[in-house]
């Protein structure tokens, strides 16, 4: 054997030991220091937030029917109010409920201190009257945006057919229930329809309208009778939908129909299918 065997063999086995290391005395000195230090960071933290992120312009962008100052006093934002803090989802609810045209609210900000509020207004309403036979404007969705006379309601698309309870600005419209009819012998007629079903066509007709573009010409939609929908074009034409079976295809085809036969005839449009399906029937007046 040569040395270095010896050496390797002659080597005494190491056991693994534990070291216990005992823990350091508290420094009530060090954790105070700590400690402060902490609160001043946070301390520094708010006070720059309070500084730096404090309200200090308000722009709003796309009124025609409110001013700016309005819509800054709807949105309940005042200056010095921190921009961090802002709740964007109360201000947008805020904003509609109280000014009735807006249909949306877009907030946002800019850092430090601009709040910027982007509207967008209601476009196209419509005449409908209350229990009283008063006339209130309407969105297409029933959201209620104006009290209006008699006489200004004739510039608008009437809705026929249905009334509504107690109308309250920019909230929703709820159909008002006529009280039962009676036969001759006095006993209740049933109802058949009910006045929200109504409402609830008169809405969906619009909704139909407004995405075929055809408002501006509409001068009435009558749901007196669920089976036999009718409205004015005008007075150019009558236009007669039957029920509300493909409803959106049959207003396609009525818009279609319209611009074929210009606006030097005047008729009406029957648009039912029930004597040509897939067909607008023109009847001109006499």
């Amino acid at each position: 054997m040569n040395r270095k065997d010896n050496k390797r063999r002659s080597r005494p086995k190491q056991d693994n030991q534990t070291v216990y290391t005992a823990p350091k005395a508290f420094n009530r000195r060090r954790f105070w220091l700590q400690l402060a230090t902490v609160f001043a960071v946070v301390l520094a933290l708010v006070f720059g937030m309070s500084i730096f992120f404090k309200v200090e312009t308000v722009k709003v962008a796309g009124v025609d029917k409110y001013t700016e100052y309005q819509v800054k006093e709807a949105s309940g934002i005042e200056n010095g109010d921190n921009t961090m803090g802002l709740n964007k989802a109360a201000i947008s609810s805020r904003i509609m409920q109280k000014l009735p045209y807006v249909e949306s609210v877009r907030v946002g900000v800019s850092l430090p201190g601009t709040v910027n509020i982007q509207i967008k207004e209601l476009t196209v309403t419509y005449a409908i009257t209350d229990q009283d036979g008063t006339w209130w404007l309407m969105s297409a969705d029933g959201k209620i945006v104006e009290k209006i006379n008699g006489g200004d309601a004739t510039t608008y698309t009437n809705i026929l057919g249905v009334s509504l309870q107690d109308p309250q600005l920019a909230q929703q419209a709820v159909a008002y229930e006529p009280e039962p009819s009676v036969d001759e012998e006095g006993q209740t007629i049933p109802v058949t329809v009910y006045a929200q079903e109504r409402l609830d066509m008169v809405k969906t007709i619009l909704q139909e309208l407004e995405k075929l573009g055809m408002l501006g010409s509409i001068a009435s939609v009558d749901v007196t009778h669920m089976d036999g929908l009718t409205l004015w074009y005008g007075d150019q034409f009558e236009i007669n939908l039957g029920d509300a079976s493909q409803l959106s295809y049959k207003l396609g085809m009525v818009k279609g129909a319209i611009e074929q036969i210009g606006d030097y005839r005047t008729g009406n449009l029957d648009v039912t299918f029930a004597i040509r399906p897939d067909e607008v029937i023109f009847t001109p007046f006499e």
